[in-house]
């Protein structure tokens, strides 16, 4: 089964060098990456400016990318935030997942327990 990565994982794996490239990534991974790497180096210092630049050059030569259609994943989206009270970015991975048949890789607690709600296939890193 092909793998979806959420930012956690994807950050986390990276570090570790345990990341599987032909897994998933969503274009809304651009976004959380770039404030983890802004995090990560500015408020706790534990990344140099040189391993941001391999991190951002990882992320921008990624293959397997997932882009929202606007309108009809934007809805959908949407519905799954409202009806498990999760965040926007979390319905996000939980709906494409479901859309592309791909299991779910997480460190978030919360969305693993959404994902799992919504019958998606979905691991929990410790």
């Amino acid at each position: 089964m092909m793998l979806l990565y959420d930012s956690s994982a994807f950050f986390e794996l990276l570090k570790s060098n345990e990341l599987d490239y032909n897994a998933f990534l969503t274009d809304l991974n651009f976004y959380e990456i770039g404030n983890v790497l802004w995090k990560h180096k500015n408020i706790l210092k534990e990344l140099t400016e040189a391993d941001v630049k391999k991190i951002s050059k990882v992320l921008i030569d990624w293959n397997n990318l997932i882009r929202i259609d606007s309108e009809s994943d934007f809805e959908k989206i949407l519905e799954i935030a409202l009806k498990q009270s999760i965040t926007f970015y979390d319905s996000t991975y939980i709906h494409f997942a479901k859309k592309f048949g791909l299991k779910l890789i997480t460190y978030d607690k919360k969305l693993d327990k959404a994902a799992k709600k919504q019958k998606i296939k979905c691991q929990l890193l410790k």
